[in-house]
């Protein structure tokens, strides 16, 4: 029997990718935190590894509507620095 392969759907461009190919964001209390590790507890939403998904999720509040809570300036930033077109 093979690896079960884990997908879920990016909450800008609503593509369905392998988590390995996403970024997973988690509401912890009322914080929002960068889950780098897919191991935090809460709510989560996944957004693509994309410069254009990051700036387009930000721009219609994608992961403020998943995750049910204000997602700050920093998480953004944090995620273009380490992410952003990172399968080049």
């Amino acid at each position: 029997m093979g690896k079960i392969k884990v997908e879920r759907r990016c909450v800008f461009c609503r593509k369905v990718r392998s988590v390995t190919d996403l970024i997973r964001t988690a509401r912890v209390s009322e914080e929002t935190v960068l889950d780098r590790k897919g191991k935090v507890q809460g709510r989560g939403a996944y957004i693509c590894k994309d410069r254009k998904c990051i700036e387009g999720a930000k721009k219609t509040r994608g992961l403020e509507r998943s995750l049910k809570c204000r997602v700050g300036e920093d998480i953004y930033i944090d995620m273009l620095k380490e992410f952003a077109d990172e399968t080049r």
